[in-house]
């Protein structure tokens, strides 16, 4: 099924879902996004301005982490940096010194300050990692991790994967992230490199052990992963024009909500009763021969809320990050080389 430049239409409040008992543009010109500052709903103000790329960023208590590409640096790797609120300037920033190119990625803070992130190694002009796992580190600095998982695996009865995007914590021990289907190469000798990649599976670790995670069965083809509270998720799956809630201690997966013409829902957010996603846009669900399986292409779409209410932006976004206040989040463009915005909700 292939769905394309499909129109936002009113929809109904994605509050009602959740049970309570469970390319460089000039940026829009922003309004005061502080908590305690007036706002305007839909204003945007941008926060990275670098000419690499910026990406895979979330609310953690000393602002905003997000991944950049070191263009400073031979080999471009990719770090950690973290940023105020306000955007400019990294106040921190972690970069591997390393003899091999070393990329971090998807930095997510624990309820304790623990960090957890993804960690890839790998030699010059190599098209995949050699080593890529997913750590955690207590201390919160990445240069201090430990591995809690591999990326590349396959576990009994669940295809291989080869990637994983999305950590999230689930409590102060137990970590939930996207499985990730990758395929990186050239359809010939003289043709670009394309990497092809898509969600494919939800998995979960203790991260007091090191060892292969559990797949969360009935998740297949899963594109985005939410946490609301220590037993219940969110999360979209390819080509679905439906938000599913999944409940961990029972295995169950139930539908929330069908968004029909609107279009297929993707990058599904939330903090507490307070939904966000992506519709709209380009996205594409197909079976792609080369992978031998079916892959969602997602060139991005607008940032709506569970108010009936769309961003409107004027470029196409994925990954929204809810902050804790419910008021902004936080967007990735999918224009390269990406930036980080933020945005004022309803």
């Amino acid at each position: 099924m292939t769905v394309a430049d499909r129109l936002i239409t009113p929809f109904a409040a994605l509050v009602f879902l959740v049970p309570a008992a469970c390319g460089h543009g000039e940026p829009y010109a922003a309004t005061d996004l502080h908590p305690t500052g007036a706002r305007e709903p839909g204003a945007v103000a941008r926060l990275t301005y670098s000419t690499g790329r910026d990406r895979s960023s979330g609310w953690a208590s000393g602002g905003i982490l997000y991944t950049y590409e070191d263009i400073t640096t031979l080999g471009r790797p990719w770090c950690v940096g973290l940023l105020t609120d306000a955007g400019g300037s990294r106040t921190r920033s972690w970069c591997a010194q390393s003899d091999s190119l070393v990329a971090y990625d998807w930095a997510s803070e624990g309820p304790g300050g623990e960090l957890a992130y993804l960690r890839a190694s790998s030699l010059p002009f190599a098209l995949a990692p050699v080593t890529w796992g997913v750590m955690v580190s207590a201390s919160g600095d990445p240069a201090h991790g430990t591995e809690i998982s591999p990326v590349v695996l396959t576990l009994p009865g669940a295809p291989p994967l080869q990637g994983a995007e999305q950590l999230r914590w689930l409590d102060a021990n137990r970590l939930v992230w996207l499985g990730m289907r990758r395929l990186v190469g050239a359809p010939c000798r003289t043709c670009a490199t394309d990497t092809i990649q898509s969600g494919r599976l939800l998995l979960i670790q203790d991260t007091r052990q090191s060892g292969l995670p559990s797949a969360l069965a009935g998740t297949d083809y899963a594109t985005s992963v939410a946490v609301r509270g220590e037993d219940e998720l969110l999360y979209t799956r390819g080509g679905d024009n439906r938000l599913h809630r999944y409940v961990v201690s029972t295995g169950v997966s139930t539908v929330l909500w069908d968004f029909a013409a609107a279009g297929v829902v993707r990058d599904v957010q939330v903090f507490g009763d307070f939904v966000v996603a992506v519709l709209g846009g380009t996205v594409t669900w197909s079976f792609d021969p080369e992978l031998g399986d079916s892959i969602q292409r997602d060139f991005g779409g607008d940032l709506v809320s569970g108010t009936m209410w769309s961003a409107g932006l004027p470029f196409s976004i994925r990954y929204p990050a809810l902050a804790r206040d419910g008021r902004r989040a936080v967007v990735q463009s999918v224009a390269r080389p990406e930036d980080i915005y933020v945005v004022a909700l309803p």
